[in-house]
């Protein structure tokens, strides 16, 4: 953890729960963690559990655990007749996804359905409990999940994963990261390889889930129209005699040694060239420097006034579209962009001096100010939005950091133009890739 600033604010040993800006914030006398935003404002309520694995070789086993829970319980074996049931919940949602951040892998179990507030008849208990029921007593034969559910949704997944090949600009950057990340797990997709989903039958799965509910770390997160006591009460009720479970602290990526430039060239029948480029960032999600890190990724490249596409794009002609995005809980910069195949050197040049001038800080008091105004609206906006302050309230737990938002918007106005070229002191370009037609590449 960095050392104390007045964004990250030391939380107090000791304490069982919190009120920060309407999030209340619980520990189970297990290890599980508990978020609420209690509001009515919203029409909606919602509940979702997270569990916490690690990616690498069942990480398909892992993803596929969601998946099939949803299909249906050991009450209610089919699926229609599971959606039968939510449907006369005034059209409740169940659903299940997997994730990832950084090297973590993240299982979500979500239920929505209108607040009691605005109905003829309460349903939230029932549909509680049928969220429940299906995290908790699964459909089961023998020692594995029901094998035509595992195959219908293995072979859903599989058809989505092979269909990135066919969206050449996802494509191009899981290819770089595979390229800049050699060995590394993060190079997965969160739900794993078509080589892993193929080795994965309905008694991995059935380990998979056995493993989070015996000691993977879980947060469950809920929002909408409720008294937070209650709630807490009644996720003790539900989750309360699972075992205990260790924390799983949040740990810096390791610094990768800075080496020559891996360059990797692909040719595929595309009209559109993509070109990718990695950097190492030299800062994560638990460094004093990250919101610094967030204006200084925006100004280089996410929005349409940014460096990029104004230079890249529209001032050289070089690109179609060109943009950054940021993985701090990997240290990781990531500039895409589509271009003419006969542009690559320059469009890469050009890219290099966009980075090295907000490195540098050669960049107008106008374009920083848009960038962090920008970033102040969208800050507001997720206020609105409980599932975008229930995810930031994660994120910010696994640093051990409470939700502040308030402190959040301060200092990123007071950031300088210093404190984003020191953001961007270490950054390191790691890897190249480029994709283009065959006929079209260069000796």
């Amino acid at each position: 953890m960095s050392a104390f600033s007045p964004l990250h604010p030391q939380r107090k040993e000791g304490t069982q729960s919190a009120i920060s800006s309407r999030l209340v914030t619980h520990h189970l006398s297990n290890g599980i963690r508990i978020l609420l935003l209690p509001s009515r404002k919203f029409r909606r309520r919602s509940i979702m559990l997270t569990c916490r694995l690690r990616l690498g070789s069942q990480t398909a086993a892992q993803a596929l655990v969601p998946a099939v829970l949803v299909r249906g319980s050991s009450r209610v074996p089919e699926t229609l007749q599971l959606r039968a049931l939510l449907d006369s919940l005034y059209g409740a949602s169940l659903t299940g996804a997997a994730s990832k951040l950084g090297n973590a892998h993240l299982l979500h179990l979500r239920l929505g359905c209108v607040s009691d507030r605005i109905l003829p008849e309460p349903i939230w208990d029932k549909a509680l409990g049928l969220w429940a029921e299906v995290l908790r007593e699964p459909l089961i034969d023998g020692d594995g999940f029901h094998a035509g559910y595992l195959e219908e949704e293995r072979r859903s997944i599989s058809s989505e994963l092979q269909g990135i090949f066919n969206n050449k600009t996802e494509y191009a950057q899981i290819r770089m990261l595979e390229a800049m990340f050699e060995g590394d797990p993060y190079c997965q997709t969160a739900y794993g390889t078509i080589e892993q989903l193929d080795q994965t039958g309905p008694q991995e799965v059935a380990a998979a889930y056995h493993e989070l509910l015996a000691q993977a770390p879980i947060t469950v997160a809920a929002s909408g129209d409720m008294d937070a006591d209650d709630m807490i009460r009644q996720i003790e009720r539900l989750f309360g005699d699972l075992p205990g479970r260790a924390g799983d602290p949040y740990q810096p990526p390791q610094e990768r040694p800075k080496s020559t430039v891996r360059r990797v060239e692909e040719f595929q029948p595309v009209d559109q060239s993509k070109l990718v480029m990695g950097y190492q960032v030299g800062r994560h999600a638990g460094d004093q420097d990250r919101l610094a890190a967030r204006v200084a990724n925006a100004v280089l490249g996410r929005y349409p006034h940014s460096l990029l596409f104004r230079h890249v794009r529209e001032e050289a002609s070089l690109a179609y579209y060109a943009a950054s995005q940021l993985d701090l809980f990997k240290g990781l910069l990531i500039v895409h962009s589509g271009i003419d195949p006969t542009k690559q050197l320059a469009a890469q040049q050009i890219i290099e001096q966009q980075v090295e001038a907000v490195r540098h800080g050669d960049f107008s008091d106008d374009e920083l100010e848009m960038t962090k105004r920008a970033l102040l609206n969208e800050l507001a906006a997720q206020t609105d939005r409980p599932e975008a302050v229930l995810g930031q309230a994660y994120d910010l737990d696994l640093l051990g950091e409470p939700y502040r938002p308030e402190l959040e918007r301060a200092a990123l106005g007071a950031i300088s133009r210093q404190d984003v070229q020191r953001a961007f002191s270490d950054i390191a370009l790691d890897t190249v890739y480029f994709m283009s037609r065959p006929q079209e590449a260069k000796p």
